[in-house]
């Protein structure tokens, strides 16, 4: 039954709007008075497609009634449930939104209510007034939409049976009031024919167009797929007569509910594999062309390389197939594919070394013995830069790979093996004076310009006494026995006394032994005596005298100092070199105080310098020429 709000309980609900009640009086007052009303279904609207009914409840003044007001109302009408029913209700007028009262400022009634029983197809909807005296929109004789009510159609082949409750439907006048007096309460009793829309099977397609397909209307699934015909054709587009559209030995349902796949593609991923062909033989993932991502497709893994589509390294060597196949060339079978005990993956990762070489750097070790046993560098093929290939060390030298001097004596080993010195030991000729002093600066002296450098010349300065043998204070070490205090050591010195006489030379009784010459009986060799007295043997004038040279060691000039007492002489400066050879001459114009000579063009090695004033020898000094 419809509830109707009382005046007194609606003025004590807008004491706050007395005012304008007051203001408005006059002016609704011919509102109230009690007038006739019409009400009707109206724009009848079927959509079959979407399964619904809709029509427009109305109302308007009866014809010759003048325009009125309406207060609370209620209006009650039953419908056909066995074809439609579950009613929406959309309200348009008579509302808390429709704000007509006090010139527009606000709604006279409260939100409508509704309420339905589907099982005997009765609908009530009920609208209370907020405002009393202020009802709007007006009825007229036009007919005015309240709201529209929106069936879903339920059934076929029956009529709407749409019909106001004469005794239920009631309106108050706009103070509220009962009543308005009820006039024609129209029906509408109109049949809905959705014969063409009809899906029996309920697989969401009509009979009619299962008849076109040739489906089955009575079976919703009519290949037994796991897919309705209408989603086949409707949203899959797969054929509803044949499970298995795309025939790759899975059905469409299986494909489309189970494993995402193309039920209109064999080959879902486009990976030369058949999606059946993944999901049961392989199990790979149909969805992916490369299901462990390692760069290669899971038909070029099975067919081309034999590799596993499932592990993105088949062969575990730290570089996954995809980068052996396109990248390094490599064997993605065989984690050492150059077999050079090192894996692919550490070569290119660790190493940088060729995985396609076993000797990256050619060097003659392969890349994993330098790694693994020698810890030399497989990209360097001289690790110790030394002039000597790591292979060449090991194998035929015997020398250390990872020092360049394996013998310290500050040669490094190419320079010895080229030298022909020996790289292991630091003093090949074993003269007791270490191969690095012999090449001193990496330059191979010839002190005697034999043809043999001396860290190879057991007699260095060719004066027939061994080089270990000019030790003269037995302390093992040649180069601090320097008997004349010149420049030169004596195993360096051709002229160990300075007396301006070659050592070899000071052999008195000739029987090519120095050591047993004395000529002056003072216990001292004659090749050690710079004072011999010797009838044959010229003693120089003021000797012996003291000559300035440099630089010395001396690469282009060398500078000889003329003393003064000697300037005014007619003097000559003789080179000589370490056999007592004449290396060269030059006569200096008197009054010089030094005399520039210019070796450039002399050989590496040890001269002597003989000094000649007014015919006499004057001096002697010992040069090294670089």
């Amino acid at each position: 039954m419809p509830h109707f709000l009382q005046p007194g309980t609606c003025m004590r609900n807008l004491a706050i709007l007395f005012t304008f009640g007051c203001l408005l009086f006059f002016s609704f007052q011919r509102l109230r008075a009690q007038s006739q009303y019409e009400a009707q279904f109206g724009n009848p609207q079927t959509n079959c497609l979407a399964g619904t009914f809709c029509v427009t409840l109305q109302l308007r003044a009866a014809p010759g009634q003048p325009d009125f007001a309406i207060g609370a109302h209620t209006l009650f009408f039953s419908y056909n449930h066995n074809i439609i029913n579950n009613p929406v209700y959309t309200s348009i007028h008579f509302n808390n939104t429709d704000s007509c009262a006090l010139g527009g400022f606000m709604a006279p009634y409260f939100a409508p209510s509704y309420s339905y029983d589907p099982g005997t197809g009765e609908f009530n909807l009920t609208t209370n007034m907020l405002l009393p005296n202020q009802g709007c929109p007006l009825l007229t004789t036009d007919w005015i939409d309240v709201g529209t009510v929106c069936f879903q159609i339920t059934g076929t082949g029956q009529t709407t049976q749409l019909q106001y409750n004469t005794t239920l439907t009631l309106i108050n006048l706009n103070d509220n009031t009962p009543q308005h007096i009820q006039g024609s309460l129209n029906p509408l009793d109109i049949a809905l024919d959705c014969s063409a829309f009809t899906d029996t099977d309920e697989d969401g397609l009509t009979d009619a167009e299962e008849s076109t397909l040739g489906t089955n209307p009575n079976l919703p699934d009519t290949d037994f797929d796991g897919l309705a015909d209408g989603q086949e054709v409707t949203q899959l587009l797969t054929d509803p007569l044949n499970p298995d559209t795309d025939a790759d030995g899975l059905t469409d349902g299986d494909e489309a509910n189970t494993y995402s796949t193309n039920p209109l593609l064999p080959d879902t991923d486009s990976d030369g594999l058949t999606d059946f062909d993944e999901i049961d033989y392989y199990f790979t993932n149909p969805l992916l062309p490369d299901t462990d991502a390692d760069g290669l497709t899971d038909y070029a893994e099975l067919l081309q390389h034999f590799t596993d589509p499932l592990l993105p390294d088949s062969d575990t060597d730290g570089l996954t197939d995809g980068e052996e196949v396109n990248t390094t060339a490599t064997n993605p079978n065989d984690s050492d594919t150059d077999m050079d005990l090192l894996s692919d993956g550490e070569e290119v990762n660790t190493y940088n070394s060729n995985p396609l070489s076993p000797d990256t750097d050619a060097d003659g070790l392969t890349d994993g013995n330098e790694v693994q046993l020698f810890s030399t560098n497989p990209l360097l093929p001289d690790t110790d830069a030394d002039g000597l290939n790591d292979g060449d060390e090991l194998n035929l030298y015997d020398t250390n790979p990872l020092n360049p001097d394996t013998d310290a004596d500050t040669l490094n080993d190419g320079l010895e093996i080229a030298l022909g010195t020996n790289a292991l030991s630091a003093d090949t000729d074993e003269d007791h004076v270490p191969d690095g002093a012999e090449v001193p600066a990496g330059v191979a002296l010839d002190t005697d310009s034999d043809g043999t450098i001396d860290a190879l010349d057991a007699d260095d300065d060719n004066d027939s006494i061994l080089t270990v043998n000019e030790d003269h204070n037995n302390n093992g070490l040649p180069p601090d026995d320097n008997t004349d205090g010149d420049p030169l050591p004596d195993y360096l010195d051709n002229d160990d006394d300075g007396d301006g006489i070659l050592t070899i030379d000071e052999d008195a009784n000739q029987n090519g032994i120095l050591i047993d010459d004395d000529t002056d009986n003072d216990g001292t060799p004659d090749y050690l005596d710079p004072d011999t007295n010797s009838n044959n043997t010229p003693m120089p004038h003021n000797w012996p005298a003291t000559l300035g040279i440099f630089p010395n060691p001396a690469a282009n000039i060398l500078y000889v100092q003329l003393p003064v007492a000697i300037q005014s002489y007619p003097i000559t400066v003789e080179l000589q070199n370490a056999s007592g050879q004449k290396a060269g001459n030059i006569t200096v114009a008197s009054g010089q105080n030094t005399a520039d000579i210019a070796i450039n063009n002399l050989p590496a090695g040890v001269y002597l310098i003989r000094l000649w004033a007014d015919n006499k020898l004057y001096g002697v000094a010992k040069f090294v020429k670089k």
